[in-house]
């Protein structure tokens, strides 16, 4: 069993990445030629609301079968899935020069002083980026940069056994927001020294990820989501969560409109924490500022808060769109999903361009 694939921009292997949240379930297979990565299968299932836990995941496994039913045979059942929330970490170390079989126990040692979590019931895995070249008289010694993830043991053994019980084999465990940092790694306008951000705004979480020139990721969790967000609506507005939907999926909110006042009063957390995260990381040495922030996830589909992120966060806002980096057939199901659901398909999209070969165990 593999944990974590933490390199960027690394071709798949024809492994599905399934991406099984709290709402829904997306499920992505890629095969590579030599134009790029082109869409195998994909799908998306609604996991249907229930209070109580046992209820919860009998919905999320009646959706990740009815996920790999549509999908089909192109779909293979050994899976990338991800990891998110409190439940997992990242950070970026900096040693001095070290001798390789000295690295993992520095890792280790890091993320007992570092990380939150309990590093005694946690997995933890690194990713070296290029050396550092420190100075010492006339010779020059490397140092060794990089940054690990690291994940409650729980968390990561609950996920596999839901997999398990839908028939599935994890083959690998990965992060969400790393995933969807490979993915818009794949941008041609990203292929530069500048930072750039992801804003994934989930059912029930809100996450900002940037990747800067340094290689180095920075995740933050926010205050809000998108569950949260319209609950608050509803019942300001007295309609029904559904009805809000509706609304926000067909664009039927005018500007200005008691639905976009509301809309923005339940968001101002969310934007708030996102305007305080961008400055917190720009002011950080040798580090440059954001250059464009992409939204993802299921609440990038209403255009109404996309305006909304758009007039007040300081920095160029684009829909991310997964077909600018991964090819569809002309016509079919493949294509109505990813035209349908595009941003929602990021992370599993990610998941599915991991690659086994270039994980460290």
């Amino acid at each position: 069993m593999n944990w974590f694939g933490t390199q960027f921009g690394q071709g798949q292997t024809g492994l599905t990445g399934l991406d099984i949240g709290t709402g829904s379930v997306k499920l992505v297979t890629l095969q590579k030629d030599g134009q790029g990565l082109m869409a195998a299968s994909a799908a998306y299932a609604v996991v249907e609301p229930a209070q109580d836990a046992a209820l919860c995941e009998e919905n999320t496994l009646r959706a990740i079968r009815e996920c790999f039913k549509k999908a089909g045979p192109a779909a293979t059942r050994n899976v990338v899935c991800g990891i998110s929330g409190q439940v997992v970490s990242v950070r970026g170390f900096s040693f001095p020069p070290l001798p390789e079989e000295a690295i993992e126990q520095a890792v280790k040692l890091e993320a007992q002083q570092t990380c939150a979590l309990d590093i005694s019931k946690s997995v933890i895995d690194y990713q070296l980026l290029s050396d550092e070249t420190e100075p010492t008289g006339q010779d020059q010694k490397q140092g060794r940069k990089g940054f690990f993830v690291a994940s409650l043991q729980d968390a990561i053994a609950q996920k596999i056994q839901l997999a398990q019980q839908a028939q599935i084999k994890t083959v690998l465990m990965d992060m969400d927001s790393l995933a969807i940092l490979n993915c818009i790694s794949h941008l041609s306008e990203n292929k530069t020294t500048e930072s750039i951000a992801a804003l994934d705004i989930g059912h029930t979480a809100a996450t900002m990820t940037i990747l800067g020139s340094d290689g180095v990721p920075f995740v933050r969790m926010l205050s809000g989501s998108a569950e949260q967000i319209l609950s608050m609506v509803s019942l300001n507005t007295q309609k029904s969560v559904a009805e809000i939907k509706k609304s926000l999926i067909n664009n039927a909110v005018p500007e200005d409109s008691d639905l976009e006042i509301e809309l923005k009063n339940a968001a101002t957390k969310l934007i708030t924490d996102a305007i305080e995260t961008l400055r917190f990381y720009s002011l950080q040495q040798n580090i440059n500022k954001v250059s464009r922030l992409y939204l993802c996830g299921g609440f990038s589909l209403y255009k109404p808060f996309v305006r909304l992120i758009q007039k007040h966060l300081p920095v160029e806002c684009t829909v991310f769109d997964p077909m600018k980096v991964v090819r569809c057939p002309d016509h079919g199901e493949i294509r109505d999903i990813f035209s349908q659901f595009g941003p929602a398909m990021t992370v599993a999209t990610g998941l599915a361009m991991r690659s086994i070969n270039y994980v460290h165990n």
